[in-house]
C-alpha cells in the first residue's frame, strides 16, 4: 500500500494523472475493498481500465467509463456486471465504491453512497489545507 504525503493511498500516478483510494471518515477504503473482494479475473479487467487511465490520461470508450447523469459528479468504470464510482479532484481520479448490477436501472442507494464518500473526500481534504 502506497499512502502519499497527503494521506492517500494511491494506486498509481503517471503525468496525465494520479487514482486514489478515497478514505471514509473511519478509515475504510470502500473502492478497495470491493476490488479486493473480486476474483482475479475481474481484478485484472479493472486493472487494465485503471492502468489505461494512467498511461493514455483518458478513456474513450463510453461502455467502460461513463460519466453519470445528474448533479452527482460521479463516473463509473464498467466491467460487466460490476460497476466501481469514481469522481474527479483536478488531475486526480479518486476512487469511491464498488458494487455488483443486479438490474437495470444502477441503484440509488450505491450513488448515495459515492456521493456521501465524495463529500467526505472534499470535507477532510479542506481540513488538512487548514492544519497545513
Amino acid at each position: 500500500m502506497n499512502i502519499t504525503s497527503d494521506d492517500n493511498v494511491q494506486y498509481g500516478i503517471s503525468n496525465y494523472c494520479r487514482i486514489i483510494y478515497a478514505r471514509r471518515k473511519n478509515g475504510a477504503l470502500p473502492a478497495k475493498e470491493f476490488l479486493l473482494s473480486l476474483d482475479i479475473g475481474t481484478r485484472v479487467k479493472f486493472a487494465r481500465l485503471l492502468d489505461w487511465l494512467l498511461e493514455q490520461g483518458k478513456i474513450t470508450n463510453v461502455q467502460k467509463l461513463k460519466k453519470l447523469q445528474g448533479k452527482s459528479e460521479l463516473w463509473e468504470f464498467r466491467v460487466l456486471p460490476y460497476r466501481l464510482f469514481a469522481f474527479q479532484d483536478g488531475n486526480t481520479w479518486v476512487l469511491a465504491n464498488g458494487f455488483e448490477k443486479k438490474a437495470d436501472k444502477t441503484p440509488q442507494v450505491e450513488i448515495n453512497r459515492g456521493v456521501e464518500i465524495r463529500k467526505e473526500y472534499f470535507e477532510r481534504k479542506r481540513k488538512i489545507g487548514k492544519l497545513q
